[in-house]
């Protein structure tokens, strides 16, 4: 897909890697739209680097939702690419089944599976209204995880809601086709600071567990 001139909206696209994945669309000449709900100063600071526009909104709201995708299309002209990059979890080993709680569940389920797909739904249904398929279509990539095919993790509702990820992926792929192509992409273990909140030692556990015995980078 040509980027030069399109806009590509990131959720989570202020810190890790999604900052990276905005710096990269970027660089091939799109125009970004960074998406954030606390990292205020991480995406503030990417905007101005990538001379992106940022926006603040919460992935539990479906009204948040709905005004990101009108802010974007509103500021930048359009939307051709959504990254669905934001995602949380909790760490708990999978042996401790009490603290995999109501809570647990609803917090991880709501931001990285929900919020996906109703990202993904409202710039699907933009995007197939609006995009000429002979300019080449919309995009929507989401980022599952190797924890959707893994019994290791971060906890056992990380690994079901990326796994969710994978399904819901090939089951929207069929709903917007073919006026917008829905691919996924499963990265390994990304050193991000997205690790300071695991137990001591987590990330260098997770480097030992690679078939690799190293990270992604």
């Amino acid at each position: 897909m040509e980027l030069q001139g399109r806009v590509a909206l990131v959720t989570g696209g202020g810190t890790g890697m999604g900052r990276e994945i905005s710096r990269r669309l970027a660089a091939r000449g799109a125009r970004v739209g960074i998406s954030y709900s606390r990292s205020e100063s991480d995406a503030q600071a990417a905007a101005s680097e990538l001379d992106a526009r940022a926006f603040r909104a919460d992935l539990r709201s479906l009204a948040d939702i709905d005004a990101l995708v009108a802010s974007t299309t509103h500021e930048l002209g359009g939307l051709d690419v959504l990254v669905n990059c934001v995602g949380l979890t909790r760490f708990i080993d999978f042996e401790n089944l009490e603290g995999v709680t109501e809570e647990v569940w609803d917090a991880i389920l709501d931001v990285n599976l929900k919020g996906a797909f109703f990202m993904s739904r409202a710039a699907g249904l933009w995007m197939r209204k609006t995009i000429d398929q002979r300019a080449g279509g919309g995009a929507i990539v989401n980022v599952a995880s190797t924890a959707a095919f893994s019994t290791r993790g971060s906890s056992i509702p990380y690994n079901i809601a990326k796994a969710g990820v994978v399904q819901m992926t090939r089951t929207l792929a069929q709903a917007l086709a073919p006026a917008v192509r829905v691919n996924c992409v499963a990265p390994g273990t990304v050193p991000t600071r997205w690790w300071d909140n695991g137990p001591p030692g987590a990330l260098e556990r997770a480097t030992a567990s690679s078939k690799f015995n190293r990270l992604t980078s």
